[in-house]
């Protein structure tokens, strides 16, 4: 990917399944998906997503990594 002047490598790591609550109230069984970087030799990651392992792979919660903060989003029906 293209940061600006800077061509950044990223990588896409599944990290196995977890069992989240939405605010629906509902659990659902997600795979944890994470985006990573390197940058200035060091990897960090930039996004973690949570996706239902049924047909429709529903994103239940995405966080966010930006600077020094952070945003999660979460499934609300």
């Amino acid at each position: 990917m293209v940061n600006g002047s800077m061509v950044v490598e990223q990588h896409l790591v599944y990290e196995g399944t977890k069992r989240v609550k939405a605010d629906d109230k509902n659990r659902y069984d997600c795979m944890v998906i994470s985006v990573r970087d390197r940058k200035y030799g060091r990897e960090r990651e930039t996004l973690k997503a949570y996706v239902t392992q049924d047909m429709t792979h529903k994103p239940i919660q995405l966080d966010i990594i930006i600077g020094i903060a952070s945003i999660r989003a979460l499934l609300a029906e």
